[in-house]
């Protein structure tokens, strides 16, 4: 039997350099691709201080029984308003990743009697159950952004000292209390918004915004009338920057 070679075709010019080409065009896209996650990688989040006002700001309000949405519990709302200036921050040619912010709580409280009550009325221990919170920022010129967070928590406190109308309460758990009101933010579309108002443009534009902190404690007993006092604390936000 006589076999018969196949004959070769070899590969014409113009598809050699085409497969080339295509071959340089993916390489060079993955090295800046690659060149890019390491450059935004290599940036460290950019401190925009405490763009809500949380830091220091002393909480205080009547205890109720009612409701945050749906749930009925003692709790308490209140809301504070504050002016940020604009940052002197420069991010143009940056992608955003996240805006993260910072809040907790100090490890003391205080819960003041009603009127017609006295210190022995005080529950031992009082533990706080969940937590929302809304942040608001706005300007004239880049319009306004919200956003809220919603927490399920299990914060006990205990009672220490006493007055005659009032009891400080320390915290007792283990969860670290400083980053427990932890906000951060991963939306594209709200990120620019947000950095839109907090960034100086060509002139300043006053940047103001309100800050709702409410809390459901359980205490195994009615606090409706009671008011709590607690003090927010913030280590400041930050600006990731993306790929």
């Amino acid at each position: 039997m006589t076999r018969t070679t196949g004959l070769h075709h070899p590969e014409p010019r113009a598809t050699r350099q085409r497969r080339a080409a295509t071959a340089i065009g993916v390489g060079a896209l993955a090295l800046l691709l690659g060149a890019c996650g390491v450059i935004a990688a290599l940036i460290p989040p950019i401190s925009v201080g405490d763009p809500l006002g949380v830091d220091g700001q002393v909480v205080t309000a009547a205890l109720r029984d009612g409701t945050i949405t749906t749930q009925s519990t003692t709790h308490l709302d209140t809301t504070r308003s504050l002016d940020v200036p604009d940052l002197e921050a420069n991010l143009h040619g940056f992608s955003l990743a996240s805006f993260h912010t910072n809040a907790g709580l100090a490890n003391q409280m205080t819960l003041s009697v009603p009127t017609d009550g006295s210190a022995s009325d005080h529950p031992p221990r009082i533990t706080i159950t969940r937590a929302l919170i809304e942040a608001q920022l706005w300007d004239d010129v880049n319009g306004s952004v919200t956003f809220t967070h919603d927490l399920t928590l299990a914060l006990p406190f205990e009672r220490t000292t006493c007055t005659l109308d009032a009891c400080s309460y320390e915290y007792a758990g283990t969860e670290t209390l400083a980053d427990v009101l932890d906000l951060e933010i991963t939306d594209r579309a709200t990120l620019e918004k947000l950095v839109s108002i907090l960034v100086l443009r060509e002139t300043e534009t006053p940047n103001q915004g309100t800050f709702r902190v409410a809390f459901e404690i359980e205490a195994g007993t009615d606090l409706s009338g009671y008011e709590a006092t607690f003090t927010l604390t913030s280590r400041g936000s930050v600006i990731r920057i993306g790929r």
